[in-house]
């Protein structure tokens, strides 16, 4: 509701909408632009775990049948390598290949669980839409509430903490937005 309110006063000043109306569009905006994010991220999420569930095995096969034929290409008799340690080298190998296949597995099998509860997350994600509309509508007489039911060094020094948690926060949210840029135009270029 914070991160939007200047969005909601800005559409009040250029419209001359009242709050409610000015929010409901906002809203609406924000939220579309949020579902469409998540919307594309569980679907590329579910579409990608679903490929390697299916091209896990050819994988895992692949690696094993090169491991089997660098350990045939070593020369026994050059290197004296025992037959024992050669067969302990192979079976070494081909467990952890399983455990690594069963490990993978297992976490997607869970990754796509999780997605799939997404009617539970859906009433959560309903109940805190419906939280912000109303914060976002409303603010202006839940603020008033509270000022005129608290004493007034109270509402001053709530306004001062307020007001540097929002900087602090944004100067937080900055940072962190570079850090992420940086770190993707370095993928980029490296990729």
């Amino acid at each position: 509701a914070l991160m939007i309110e200047p969005g909601i006063k800005y559409l009040m000043k250029k419209t001359k909408m009242s709050r409610k109306v000015s929010s409901i569009i906002i809203f609406a905006i924000v939220l579309t632009i949020i579902i469409g994010i998540v919307t594309w991220g569980i679907i590329s999420l579910i579409s990608e775990s679903t490929n390697l569930l299916q091209t896990l095995n050819i994988y895992i096969d692949k690696t094993y049948t090169q491991i089997q034929k660098t350990i045939a290409r070593m020369s026994i008799t050059k290197n004296n390598i025992s037959n024992n340690v050669l067969n302990l080298a192979q079976d070494t190998s081909k467990e952890i290949l399983q455990k690594m296949s069963t490990w993978i597995t297992e976490f997607l099998t869970k990754l796509i669980s999780v997605v799939t509860s997404i009617p539970t997350i859906g009433i959560y994600i309903v109940i805190t839409i419906l939280s912000v509309y109303f914060v976002c509508t409303d603010r202006i007489y839940m603020l008033d509430f509270m000022e005129h039911h608290m004493p007034k060094k109270w509402v001053q020094k709530i306004g001062v903490h307020i007001r540097e948690i929002t900087i602090k926060l944004g100067g937080y949210l900055k940072a962190e937005a570079i850090l992420i840029l940086v770190s993707f135009v370095i993928s980029v270029v490296g990729l």
